[in-house]
């Protein structure tokens, strides 16, 4: 997937911030995946934890691995 933006996960409590952080995210070159509301932290945080064990543990994983959502 050389070449496509890196997705940006973006959670918080007020709607405006969070197109805010959107525009600062586009305006860099990566895509923004707005979750919701903070509350959704939780499972992001718990996203990223089970991605850096992925990285810890090789399996053809690395620090530059990343995560993608793909849509059908």
């Amino acid at each position: 997937m050389s070449g496509t933006p890196l997705d940006v996960f973006i959670a918080g409590d007020d709607e405006a911030a969070r197109r805010q952080v959107a525009d600062l995210v586009t305006s860099g070159g990566l895509n923004p995946v707005d979750v919701g509301a903070l509350k959704h932290a939780r499972e992001l945080e718990g996203f990223q934890l089970l991605h850096m064990a992925m990285q810890t543990r090789g399996g053809g994983h690395s620090w530059a691995s990343t995560v993608k959502i793909v849509a059908p």
